[in-house]
């Protein structure tokens, strides 16, 4: 692998380190804000964080494979 393939890869896997913390955070504050918050904010709290764990959940899984074809043609 080249120096420039090296740095793609790095804020390839970067880019997806970021992600998938996302997905962690809002996975986790589905619980936190179901119990913790204040009763008006309990269930929109919890609806929307969760929605958002899904959709950074989908986002990462595609470019997890993306970035898993582009390694093995690169490597």
């Amino acid at each position: 692998m080249d120096d420039a393939s090296k740095e793609q890869f790095r804020w390839r896997f970067w880019h997806l380190t970021v992600i998938l913390n996302g997905v962690i955070l809002f996975f986790a504050l589905v619980p936190i804000a179901f119990f913790l918050f204040p009763d008006p904010y309990k269930t929109p709290g919890a609806v929307i964080s969760l929605i958002l764990g899904i959709l950074l959940t989908v986002i990462f899984t595609r470019n997890y494979h993306k970035t898993k074809a582009w390694l093995n043609e690169h490597a």
